[in-house]
Order: structure tokens, then sequence, then C-alpha cells
């Protein structure tokens, strides 16, 4: 993966599924990384505040 594709991840916006998925909260990512065979993402809340990076694939992503 390039830094161009994990670009593609800032500033995309979506809900991050918590725990076993029974709470999310919508989050927007600040930066992405390649972390072995997963791309991560550094998250802050909508609405909130703090980071923290999860692996992007517990974020279901808005489709604007």
């Amino acid at each position: 993966m390039t830094t161009r594709e994990l670009a593609k991840y800032i500033g995309r916006k979506g809900q991050l599924h918590i725990e076993d998925g029974s709470i999310s909260c919508p989050v927007e990512v600040i930066d992405s990384r390649k972390c072995w065979d997963r791309i991560d993402a550094l998250v802050q809340p909508v609405g909130g505040s703090g980071t923290k990076w999860v692996e992007a694939a517990r974020i279901d992503w808005d489709q604007a």
C-alpha cells in the first residue's frame, strides 16, 4: 500500500463500532497507517474529544 492510498482515508467519516458492536459513535479519520496486514485509522469523535488508533475495518464509512 502506498502513501497516496493511505491518504484516501484522511478526512473520511463513519461510525466506529465499540465492544461487540452494540454501540457505535461517529468519528473522523485524522491519520492512517499500514500495520502488518491491516490498515489502522487515527480517529477522533465527531462532537467529542480525544483520539485513538483503531483498525479501519471497525468503521462503517459514510457514503458522502
